[in-house]
């Protein structure tokens, strides 16, 4: 499928509606989607709901996703689980069919009853794995549907003897058995309803999902891709593509090269006198360590960051003047925001770092002139809206 970025949404991403009604499961969904930096809100009670008629449980994501959409008219995600049995009669294996028993949609104390049977039935236990899909819709064009393997849970066991726990929305918890330790999973620590292993499941999704790309064509050198991670820098990040959108760099070049270490740019023009700590305008909160921001993404070679304001001596970031590392450096994780990396085109970086210098500015600036001839962003469907905007007197202010 072809994505393309598209403007004036009203509705801000790094939000998404969740398609269920089933409070447990929203619950479970924001802790797993809350170190992205994404917010997860609920489904209006209002909205009417719809059969899930598919023949699979990624197609019964996708109408769940599609009914809701057409109500909301706001980027959604729906889910869908399948339960599969090993060793079992064909009548016997749920599959998509987890609540529903011919024809009936049972309740969670139902739900117990009969999955408990269907373990004395074979025996008092069986092996159990789920499987989930999702699709999400950004909107009518932008339509994403997955179902891999990472979606699936590891093996487990469904046992006979329900645990005294029960959990609104997750009922088969109270049947589930680790099958390493035979303990049941409400008796370990730490235990959430589904396995770590699904959990990054679900967030690599979104993280491949929330991952604009970025192409700079250097004049006299060539182009340069990169990905923006705004699961990591958020509002850095959505500011980098507004202005990208806004054709602020068009006129910018390369005015810092500091040898092995870094390229910058961004900054108006060569000479510092035209220089100012909130170029475009503003400055951003700064998304790194110091400023108490859990910022996962550390300085290596080739990512992306976003210069600090007032000498790093504040927790605020410039908006507009950006660097890309050549070594890595992780010191700077605690006093500048990193919000992505290089993907395609290391070598031309490391060309553009090996241009003479000179001093005459008071920092290293190239003598050869370097202009970003173009830069684009495909953001893949997703609209971000505009990050926070600090007036740079919020730093003498805080002095």
């Amino acid at each position: 499928m072809s994505i393309y970025g598209f403007k004036n949404r009203k509705v801000g991403q790094m939000n998404f509606i969740y398609g269920t009604k089933n409070k447990s499961k929203l619950e479970h969904m924001k802790s797993i989607l809350k170190d992205l930096h994404i917010t997860v809100e609920a489904l209006d009670v209002t909205v009417t709901d719809v059969e899930e008629t598919g023949n699979d449980i990624l197609e019964n994501a996708k109408i769940k996703a599609l009914h809701y959409y057409k109500q909301v008219k706001k980027p959604i995600f729906s889910c869908d689980s399948g339960l599969y049995l090993e060793g079992v009669e064909k009548q016997d294996q749920p599959g998509k069919f987890i609540r529903r028993v011919n024809g009936k949609s049972l309740t969670d104390e139902e739900m117990l009853i009969h999955y408990s049977g269907l373990a004395k039935k074979y025996g008092g236990s069986l092996i159990a794995k789920y499987h989930n899909a999702i699709c999400v819709v950004l909107d009518e064009e932008h339509i994403i549907t997955y179902d891999g393997e990472e979606l699936s849970s590891v093996p487990f066991k469904i046992v006979e003897k329900p645990h005294s726990i029960r959990k609104e929305g997750f009922p088969l918890d109270a049947l589930s058995v680790e099958i390493k330790s035979n303990m049941y999973y409400d008796d370990l620590q730490d235990y959430s309803s589904d396995s770590d292993g699904l959990i990054n499941g679900f967030q690599a999704f979104f993280k491949r999902l929330l991952t604009p790309e970025v192409t700079i064509e250097f004049d006299g050198f060539g182009e340069v891709q990169l990905e923006l991670y705004p699961y990591c820098a958020p509002d850095t990040t959505k500011n980098f593509i507004h202005l990208i959108q806004s054709d602020y760099y068009n006129d910018k070049s390369v005015c810092r090269i500091v040898s092995k270490r870094l390229i910058q740019s961004g900054d108006p023009k060569l000479d510092p006198e035209a220089w100012t700590d909130d170029t475009p305008g503003y400055i951003l909160n700064g998304e790194f360590n110091r400023a108490g921001f859990n910022n996962p993404l550390s300085f290596k070679r080739g990512t992306l960051g976003m210069a600090m304001a007032a000498y790093h001596v504040t927790d605020y970031a410039t908006a507009g003047s950006f660097f890309i590392m050549t070594r890595d450096e992780s010191t700077l994780d605690n006093i500048v925001p990193a919000f992505g990396r290089v993907t395609t085109g290391m070598d031309i970086i490391d060309q553009i770092n090996d241009v003479k210098t000179h001093t005459n500015y008071g920092y290293d600036a190239p003598y050869q002139v370097i202009d970003i001839t173009r830069i684009d962003v495909d953001t893949k469907g997703v609209f971000y809206d505009l990050p926070k905007e600090y007036d740079f007197k919020v730093i003498n202010s805080a002095d």
